[in-house]
């Protein structure tokens, strides 16, 4: 039985009244628009996830789908307000089931509208709540973590909220400190406690929103995040809203940031796609060297690195040899490469595990022993080891002539890569081992005086050796069964057709004795034999047989027989007794001259042959 999937599965959150009057409304749930666009797609899922009031407006109904956040605000009217044409729920702000509190919370033109764009045209609309403002009393200290930070928690989005010129982070729920990494963040500005986002761009969104009061949504950006210090940066992508947050008299004073890290499905998607890439470039190649001259300039275009190397591991484990490299604009390491060439290079291989630098000229990093790297301009270096059973056997390097912050998902397909190049090699090596294997044994075939074939298991035949093609002078390039036809006779093919039918069903071998015809027309005996080869799970996986000429023994067998014939007729004609023995002097022939002189039957004759 087939089983419905949901259009909007793995948007929702899990715990949400609105999530499941969506799905529960046909309207809504069955809308094409909203099922079929990334842009509302994304929005309703912000929207639902959001712990602030949100609207989410779309279609030519305008129909209307609000979040949890805002039931309390709806009172009596939810949950039929769900869904609904937005001038119904403007007029249910007027009612009699509403608090004044509520009608108030519900003049949507007091709440920040952003539209919700595709290709640049609007398809609907994104209401938020405003912020209250400040009570009268002591001014408000920036860093004071905000009263709605326990609420943050609780939503499986990353939220924080960005106060001031400087953004600084009043508050920021669990997800995204798990985002950024665990580090101080609250009361902190955004630059101060990230600093490894300048110049990518966010600060710069930031000014805009704040500046011209536009959320700004934005869909699969990447961010570079240290979320461990002193590791390499990790590349992180993000669906996210930047929502400026309008106090009473207008004023943008704070930015909601709210969104869902998509780096797991991006990166599995862009690992996905260049390993598939791999895999159609090498599915006809046999050959272990261009297997391994393929992989390494396709990884290293798809990294876009000056220089990409494939090494083989001496038995020493001192030395690399390297068997394949794809540069741009820094020499070959093709040769034996020396693994003490860099401080910590060695034993970080034989101990599996990466071995990198962002920038050979920075102060702490590894040093180059050899001058010839030092002179080759290589500032950033990426080496990754394969082991089999515990030991090191093989190794990819990436080399870059500028500063470069290798990534955690850089390092996991550089492995990828390394050990499918292993494995590609392997099998190549494998299947040449193979063939070589074939080769010879179609050799051994051909040189033998019988002729040898292969069947299916249907007994359908797809290989003959050389003396089929000699004896019957047929062409090679025909259709095997047919040939197989051609060469029998009449009688022959009957008596064929009906030993296979007997061997399939009874799955023993056969026997037989046929007439093939010869190229030059003569037709001789053949002894035919097959034997099934079973697989091992017992099935039969084909049939092996051969043809052995048999006619010269079957003309001496019908000479002898005509010969014994023509003895026979001499002995019983002549007018004297003859008698024969075998050699333990036992009488096995009289001829009649014996009988009628005698009187002896033969049983009688025989009997007392011994005495002769």
């Amino acid at each position: 039985m087939d089983i419905a999937v949901s259009p909007f599965a793995g948007l929702l959150p899990e715990t949400c009244e609105t999530a499941g009057l969506l799905l529960a409304s046909s309207a809504c749930a069955a809308d094409p628009q909203l099922r079929d666009s990334p842009a509302l797609r994304t929005t309703l899922s912000l929207c639902l996830h959001a712990q602030v009031p949100m609207l989410l407006v779309w279609g030519e109904q305008s129909r209307c789908i609000y979040n949890d956040a805002c039931i309390a605000l709806l009172g009596e009217r939810h949950p039929a307000a769900f869904g609904q044409p937005l001038a119904e729920l403007a007029d249910s702000a007027g009612g009699n089931h509403t608090t004044a509190d509520a009608r108030a919370a519900l003049m949507l033109s007091a709440w920040s509208c952003s539209p919700v764009l595709q290709a640049g045209k609007p398809l609907g609309m994104l209401y938020v709540a405003g912020t209250p403002a400040p009570a009268a009393g002591p001014p408000r200290r920036e860093a004071a973590p905000s009263a709605v930070a326990p609420a943050l928690d609780q939503s499986p989005a990353f939220m924080a909220v960005l106060r001031g010129p400087s953004y600084i982070i009043e508050s920021a729920n669990q997800r995204f400190h798990e985002l950024v990494g665990q580090r101080p963040l609250i009361g902190r500005p955004l630059l101060e406690a990230m600093p490894e986002i300048a110049d990518q761009g966010y600060l710069e969104l930031l000014d805009e929103v704040r500046r011209s009061g536009r959320p700004f949504i934005g869909e699969s950006m990447s961010a570079y995040l240290q979320r461990t210090p002193g590791n390499a940066p990790d590349q992180t992508f993000v669906d996210f809203l930047y929502q400026p947050m309008r106090e009473r008299d207008g004023r943008i004073d704070a930015i909601l940031v709210h969104g869902f890290d998509v780096s797991q499905q991006r990166s599995m998607a862009s690992r996905d796609s260049f390993l598939l890439m791999l895999e159609d470039a090498l599915q006809n190649v046999s050959d272990p060297r261009q297997i391994i001259d393929t992989s390494v300039r396709l990884l290293g275009e798809h990294l876009q690195v000056n220089r990409c190397a494939f090494g083989l591991a001496a038995a020493d484990g001192r030395t690399m040899h390297v068997i394949s490299d794809h540069v741009q604009d820094m020499p070959s390491l093709q040769g034996d490469f020396p693994l003490e060439v860099a401080q910590g290079l060695r034993d970080a291989l034989l101990e599996n595990r990466p071995w990198f630098t962002t920038d050979a000229m920075a102060p702490g990093a590894p040093d180059y022993v050899a001058q010839q790297y030092r002179r080759s301009g290589l500032r950033a270096s990426l080496a990754i080891p394969l082991h089999k059973h515990g030991r090191l056997v093989a190794a990819i390097g990436v080399h870059q002539r500028a500063p470069r912050r290798w990534l955690s998902t850089e390092i996991e397909l550089v492995r990828l890569v390394a050990a499918r190049c292993w494995e590609s090699m392997q099998r190549a090596k494998a299947q040449q081992q193979l063939a070589a294997n074939e080769a010879r044994l179609r050799r051994l075939a051909d040189t033998l005086p019988q002729i040898i074939f292969i069947a299916d298991p249907e007994g359908e035949p797809h290989y003959f050796n050389q003396r089929w093609y000699e004896y019957t002078g047929l062409d090679p390039a025909d259709h095997q069964t047919t040939a197989w036809h051609q060469a029998y006779t009449a009688d022959g093919l009957q008596l064929s057709a009906q030993a296979w039918v007997l061997a399939i069903e009874v799955e023993r071998a056969y026997e037989m004795e046929c007439e093939l015809q010869r190229h030059d027309g003569q037709r001789r005996w053949h002894l035919a034999r097959a034997l099934p080869v079973r697989g091992d799970d017992g099935s039969i996986s084909e049939w092996i047989g051969t043809y052995t000429d048999i006619h010269d023994r079957r003309a001496f067998e019908q000479q002898l027989r005509e010969s014994e014939v023509r003895f026979r007729a001499l002995c019983e004609t002549v007018p004297a007794m003859i008698w024969m023995a075998d050699a333990q002097g036992d009488c096995v022939y009289w001829n009649p001259r014996w009988y009628h002189f005698t009187g002896q039957a033969e049983d009688q004759a025989m009997d007392q042959a011994g005495g002769m």
